[in-house]
């Protein structure tokens, strides 16, 4: 499969990918995602490049610091979030199965409950977020990879 470096903007994302990460895309084909994968879609309406995770299969995606959804078309998908490069460091993304990628998707869907779930799911997210970038492993990709 093809894999292709973007500069991500913005903090929509946040606390896992932030504004500055350079991310590794890697297409896929759509029978290969799973829910909370982070997709990479063109927005329509707005005429934006759009980072977020995938939270049903009827293209409803969020940004985890986000409070709403969105709805979006498979057509205008690009492919899948695999590594984020920061500080010098490539850090790879939880993959479609692991439990830590399922923890991200529901603390990412309660952020769109009242505010005090808010709260408490972004500091799970925060708490998370840590604990992910201690235990992972921080790798060079392949040199053909590499963002320009």
């Amino acid at each position: 499969m093809k894999k292709f470096w973007i500069n991500f903007r913005g903090g929509s994302m946040s606390p896992l990918l932030q504004d500055g990460d350079v991310i590794l895309i890697e297409e896929v084909v759509m029978e290969d995602l799973k829910c909370g994968d982070i997709i990479l879609f063109f927005d329509q309406e707005n005429k934006l490049m759009i980072l977020h995770r995938l939270l049903d299969f009827s293209a409803q995606t969020k940004g985890d610091f986000s409070f709403y959804s969105e709805n979006t078309s498979f057509d205008n998908y690009f492919g899948r979030a695999i590594q984020i490069k920061r500080n010098e460091q490539y850090i790879t993304l939880p993959s479609k199965n692991s439990m830590l990628n399922l923890i991200y998707l529901k603390l990412s869907k309660l952020r769109m409950r009242g505010c005090l779930m808010r709260k408490l799911a972004y500091l799970g997210l925060l708490i998370l977020t840590i604990i992910f970038e201690f235990c992972s492993d921080k790798t060079k990709p392949d040199h053909r990879e590499w963002p320009m």
